[in-house]
């Protein structure tokens, strides 16, 4: 991660969750592609990415929220710690065109009934570019 965009992360403000909210997500892990779905609570949120808590670790990739959260339906896995016997997790929003959303959702509904993705070459670049991408902050696009 470049130093501008380091800064850029830490002056963003996050605001914690004071009820329990809980989301649904799909991680697919960049190593193997294996998927797993997760009930998560969500701690803390700000215009940039959630932190939640979880009972298994994730593996690094990317998520996809069963419902949106904070108008996003994508993200990548930041960072992960262990915290006590539950694991904190940073998830970055990743913002994407209806076009771009409905094929990484296509992609993702087989895959999480254990058939293979259709076109891993294709999709994991996109998404490996936009989380590398210096841009501004995700915003929601319609």
């Amino acid at each position: 991660m470049t130093e501008k965009r380091l800064t850029q992360r830490k002056e963003i403000k996050r605001h914690s969750v004071n009820s329990e909210r809980y989301c649904t997500l799909r991680a697919v892990s960049c190593r193997d592609l294996n998927c797993t779905d997760q009930q998560v609570k969500i701690v803390d949120l700000s215009i940039t990415g959630i932190g939640v808590e979880c009972d298994r670790p994730l593996e690094p990739g990317i998520v996809w929220f069963k419902e949106s959260v904070y108008g996003q339906k994508c993200g990548h896995i930041v960072w992960q710690k262990k915290n006590g016997s539950r694991y904190r997790v940073g998830v970055e929003f990743i913002s994407l065109s209806r076009l771009e959303e409905d094929y990484l959702r296509q992609q993702l509904e087989p895959v999480a009934q254990g058939t293979a993705m259709q076109d891993p070459q294709e999709i994991i670049p996109k998404v490996l570019a936009a989380v590398s991408s210096d841009r501004a902050p995700a915003v929601n696009r319609a």
